[in-house]
């Protein structure tokens, strides 16, 4: 069996930037919940969520300019995959090489993406000309280049992250962007996993991202029954619901043979990935695994 391990991870949260900061804010007892500013949520059912705190997009990218292109979520997804590269230090080693080992190793290295996919606020740019056109349908399409933004679309794009991480780092190998709702981050590291377990990948980046804070979730899901008014209490009688959070976790997965050869000595393990089951509904296929991880 192909030996996994983790030689790279980052995580961005209402808990803190990274994970240091985070395990801290648990271990101190800091709160990660705290009244949305968004917008103004008097008389609405829940008021509360978990956001990153001093957001500043320019600075967690890097880049200023890039902020207006993507999402808030992308610029999560992005800052973590960048931070848990880093930490890797797969671009340092990737410099170090020559050329065709350089494309070798690029090619060799995949990306997994998993997200909530499209968010409400997406279609907001619309607004100003739905109201003025109303139901026409033909002065709604003389006007829409004028009126929306022609990089409306580009921002929009599920699969952001996925392009940017890649751009950036020359992850050329096995890809793939995940919009399965809560369960694609999860499903983004098991195909990760298996890429590497089935030989396509010598290394993979895996990323979750989601910025569900917004009006139209917030309502939908307490028409439904699944939010909580104030409190996140799981695994307890009193459990009511969820709280919405944001935010994104990235980690590097290697097969210990790759590790070794990049010089490295000190990861965490994934000792075992075990198939379970597999599922396939319509187009989908989910792969049902154990995870152990070994410190």
């Amino acid at each position: 069996m192909t030996r996994l391990v983790i030689t790279g991870s980052a995580a961005i949260c209402g808990a803190g930037q990274t994970p240091a900061e985070i395990v801290d804010s648990l271990l101190t007892g800091k709160p990660a919940i705290a009244p949305i500013e968004s917008w103004d949520t008097a008389g609405w059912p829940c008021t509360v969520a978990s956001t990153v705190h001093h957001y500043n997009g320019g600075k967690l990218l890097g880049d200023r300019k890039l902020v207006k292109l993507v999402r808030r979520s992308d610029v999560f997804g992005i800052y973590a995959g960048d931070q848990a590269i880093s930490q890797a230090g797969l671009s340092e080693y990737r410099q170090t090489l020559e050329e065709r080992a350089a494309l070798e190793f690029a090619d060799s290295t995949g990306c997994y993406v998993g997200s909530g996919g499209g968010a409400f606020e997406v279609n907001y740019d619309y607004f100003p000309l739905m109201a003025e056109t109303g139901a026409d349908m033909q002065a709604f399409g003389q006007e829409l280049s004028s009126m929306v933004n022609p990089m409306w679309l580009l921002r929009s794009l599920p699969n952001n992250v996925l392009c940017h991480i890649s751009i950036r780092h020359q992850l050329k190998g096995v890809n793939g962007c995940i919009t399965n709702h809560t369960t694609s981050g999860m499903l983004a590291l098991i195909e990760s996993a298996w890429a590497l377990r089935e030989g396509e990948a010598e290394r993979v980046v895996a990323i979750a991202h989601d910025a569900p804070v917004e009006p139209q979730t917030l309502l939908y899901l307490h028409r439904v029954g699944l939010l909580a008014s104030e409190h996140a209490t799981p695994f307890d009688r009193r459990h009511a619901g969820c709280l919405l959070g944001e935010g994104a976790g990235s980690m590097v997965l290697e097969t210990e043979t790759s590790a070794l050869e990049r010089g490295l000595r000190s990861w965490v393990s994934i000792w075992a990935v075990v198939t379970a089951l597999r599922v396939r509904v319509s187009l989908m296929c989910a792969k049902t695994v154990t995870v152990c991880v070994e410190a």
